[in-house]
Order: C-alpha cells, then structure tokens, then sequence
C-alpha cells in the first residue's frame, strides 16, 4: 500500500488576497518531479516570486523574482520534457499580446513565447500530441466555435508553427480538449439533457 508525502510550504502565502498556484512535472525519463509555486507577499507587489520544490533535493531550492512579464499561473498549464509552460493571461485590465510562459526546471529561466498573428483567437489553450507542444486558438460566437491546432517546435530558438487541424463545433469553448491517437477529443456540455458528452474531431 502506498505512502503519503507531506511536502511543507515555506511561503505560507504571505498575501491570503493575491492568487497562487502551483505546477507539476516529471523530470524525462525519471521518478524525480519538481512542483512550481508561484506567489506575491503583498497584493500590490507588481512581481510575483518562485519557489521551485525538487523531489532529488527533497527540499525547496529555489525561491527568485519572476520576470515582470509573468502573470501567475494558468491552471491548464501542461510540462514536456522538465519545461513548464502556461499562457500569460491580463492581470488587472492590461493589455497584453497572446504569450505564453516557460520554465526550465533544468535550467531555472523563464521564457516568453509570442503567438503569431496567424495564430491569434479571442481564447488560447496549450496541450501535448506526440511528444510536442501544441496550441489550441478558439474563436467563438455564442455557442458557437472554430478551433485550429498549431504544433509548436524548436522552443530552444525561434519557434516554429505548424498548423495541424481546424474544427468546428458547439458548446463552451474553454472545455479541454485532448489528443489521443491522432484525434480530438472534446467535453462539451448538453444543453437539451444537461448532461454531457464527448466529440472527437479526426484530422482527415
């Protein structure tokens, strides 16, 4: 039967107004995992601080200024090989170009990744196909949606995008959407049972 770890919090949220969240990831082909935690210790502090929890240490080993380009977290963040990444959303009515954030657990340094003009939407999520970064841009109209996939490659230098797949459907576009075996699977809800369903989008 398993064990439960109890990981102790040295920032105790010095600000219980500001937002906090945390991040998971593995480290590649390993055991070893490291926790992200973002937070402010007072509401209008214009910087957020990192503290970085790694499993090798068993200890938090980091604890750093982020760059004023980084907006907290986003809960759907995702992890590839020991990087974290999350989109920049607008904090207190900015205005901000579509980016997203990385976060090297190897290296410690932060990245800002800017989304072309070609991938611009009114709402942005980021998922994982095959091994490689993905964006989904969604644009909505009421209860309508047209999502197109972007495969992002070459994070280390310029990125480069490559657009998958473009689908159409119903429902609340901020619903998670999956790759599995070459398809889209999305939860949406159904308006008429009040239950909800699954679609899959294929890219043929």
């Amino acid at each position: 039967m398993g064990s439960t770890k109890l990981i102790h919090d040295p920032p105790r949220h010095y600000c219980t107004k500001c937002a906090f969240l945390y991040t998971f990831a593995y480290f590649p082909n390993s055991v070893n995992y490291g926790i992200v935690h973002l937070y402010k210790r007072k509401l209008q502090q214009k910087t957020w601080t990192l503290t970085l929890y790694l499993s090798v240490e068993q200890n938090w080993v980091l604890n750093v200024s982020c760059p004023e380009y980084v907006r907290t977290l986003d809960p759907n963040y995702v992890s590839l090989d020991g990087v974290m990444y999350w989109m920049n959303w607008r904090e207190n009515g900015r205005d901000m170009s579509p980016t997203f954030i990385s976060f090297s657990m190897f290296t410690f340094k932060f990245g800002q990744i800017f989304i072309p003009p070609e991938a611009a939407a009114n709402y942005h999520g980021l998922l994982i196909n095959g091994g490689k970064l993905c964006l989904g841009a969604v644009n909505y109209d009421h209860e309508k949606y047209s999502c197109t996939m972007w495969e992002i490659g070459s994070l280390d230098e310029t990125p480069t995008w490559n657009k998958l797949l473009t689908y159409d459907g119903y429902g609340h576009p901020y619903l998670p959407a999956l790759f599995i075996d070459g398809d889209i699977i999305q939860l949406e809800d159904n308006f008429d049972s009040k239950m909800l369903k699954f679609k899959a989008a294929t890219k043929d």
